[in-house]
Order: C-alpha cells, then sequence, then structure tokens
C-alpha cells in the first residue's frame, strides 16, 4: 500500500473511534429513565449523595451560531501569528495547553475506564469527597473522585510536562485526541435537527477556512494556523512510516481538529 494511503487511514481511523466513542460517552439516561427500566443498583448507587443536576443542551440558534463563533477565533488566531510574535505566542499556549491537556487526558481515561469496568464494579470503587460550605448550609465546591482519579492525573502531568518539553508527535495526538474526546461529550443536542444545523454549518465552515479562505487571504487559514500552532490541536502521521526512523527529513500528514 501506498505509504501516503497508510498514513491516510490512519489519521482516518485516530479521528472516527475518538468521535464515536465520545458520542456515546456523551448520552446519558437521567435518574428518572433508569430508575423506571430498574437500573438503580449500581447506577443509582453512585449518584443517591448527588443532585441531578440540569443538563444544559444545545439549540438549533446555537448550532447557527456555532460556526460563526470558530469563524471568529480561528481568523482571530490568523492574524495573531501573521502580526505577532510567533514564538512569544506559542509559548504562551503551549503552557495553558500543557496545564488543561492533564485534565483533559485524565477525564477521557476516567471516562473509558469507567465504561469498560461497568456500572457495578465503579460503584463500588473508593469514592473521596472534598466539599466547601459556607455556614454548613451554602456548598461552595464539592468535588468527588477515586483512586483512578488520582493515578491518572499524576500520570497526565508527567506525559502533559514530557510532551511540552519534547513536542514529541505521539504524546501530541494523545492531547489532542483527549481534547476532542472531551469536547464531544459535552456537546448535549436538544434534537435531531440540532445536530443537522450544526453538522451543516461546519461542513461549510471547513470548507471555506481550509479552501475558500485562500482566495481571500493569499493561503489557507486553517492551515496556516494548524502549522504555525505549536499545541496539540491537530492529529498527525508519518507519511511514510516504513522510513521514518532512517531518514533525517521526517514529513508529516496532519488533520486539523477545527
Amino acid at each position: 500500500m501506498d505509504p501516503i494511503i497508510q498514513a491516510y487511514f490512519a489519521l482516518g481511523i485516530s479521528a472516527v473511534i475518538p468521535i464515536w466513542y465520545a458520542s456515546h460517552a456523551s448520552v446519558k439516561a437521567p435518574i428518572v429513565l433508569k430508575k423506571k427500566s430498574g437500573k438503580n443498583s449500581a447506577d443509582t448507587t453512585e449518584s443517591s449523595d448527588e443532585e441531578e443536576e440540569a443538563v444544559e443542551r444545545m439549540t438549533s440558534e446555537d448550532a447557527y451560531w456555532f460556526p460563526v463563533m470558530g469563524s471568529g477565533a480561528l481568523l482571530g488566531l490568523y492574524l495573531v501569528f501573521k502580526y505577532l510574535n510567533k514564538d512569544l505566542i506559542n509559548a504562551l499556549f503551549a503552557g495553558y495547553f500543557s496545564l488543561m491537556g492533564s485534565g483533559a487526558l485524565a477525564t477521557m481515561l476516567v471516562t473509558i475506564t469507567k465504561t469498560t469496568l461497568g456500572p457495578t464494579t465503579w460503584s463500588n470503587q473508593t469514592k473521596y469527597k472534598f466539599r466547601l460550605t459556607r455556614n454548613t448550609a451554602d456548598v461552595l465546591f464539592s468535588l468527588r473522585f477515586t483512586n483512578w482519579h488520582i493515578g491518572y492525573i499524576l500520570g497526565s502531568v508527567i506525559l502533559s510536562a514530557i510532551q511540552w518539553y519534547t513536542k514529541q508527535w505521539m504524546l501530541s495526538n494523545l492531547f489532542a485526541l483527549s481534547f476532542a474526546f472531551n469536547a464531544i461529550t459535552l456537546l448535549k443536542l436538544d434534537s435531531f435537527k440540532t445536530g443537522t444545523v450544526l453538522l451543516g454549518g461546519l461542513f461549510i465552515y471547513d470548507v471555506w477556512w481550509v479552501f475558500g479562505s485562500s482566495h481571500a487571504f493569499g493561503e489557507s487559514v486553517m492551515v496556516s494556523v494548524a502549522k504555525n500552532f505549536a499545541a496539540p490541536i491537530k492529529i498527525t502521521w508519518p507519511r511514510a512510516i516504513a522510513d521514518f526512523l532512517s531518514t533525517d527529513d521526517k514529513k508529516f500528514a496532519m488533520l486539523g481538529l477545527g
């Protein structure tokens, strides 16, 4: 198989798997439905001491604005890299994404572990609770975690520091996928129509900023930002994986995360 086809295939698999898994992870049945279906032995045990939080769902109006806001952010980054010091900007973003990446990776690993173990096994894990209150009534801050959270946070901090220092492409891919995974799990759509509007708007967004923007700005805005942005916002794969270790001229295929 042609090496470049292998690279594109690897990029495609790397994108599809977290999208599929995160989409399933974002779907959560309300506690009331779990009780009606009889799934209250494990699921409700874990949430018995937790208040059911109101989930804020994305509406069709939000979906219309999503690509507009994304376009503004992308254009802003393009202008920042074009007119300001790239090294300084990348240094600031590298520190920010290293900090956020630790939490994103740990969250993704906890979600995968929770799904793999199943609700019954997960509910039996040792849990810790930290709560900050005022006058014993007002809860200012509440945090629940397990030994898995602690281990994953420590491991993620170490990997994040290594990625920040070395910019190793596989670690960058791992953190990029964790950002994408968490972004998808946070998307709660209120209807099929909203999902259709969102995907349609993002399709136009991608086509314009990847291809159409070159006619207005003289270059592809999205490709320019992806190449200049030294942060885990894209997935990369060697164009010739078989010769990757034996050559100094290392070229990568790239898939931006938008």
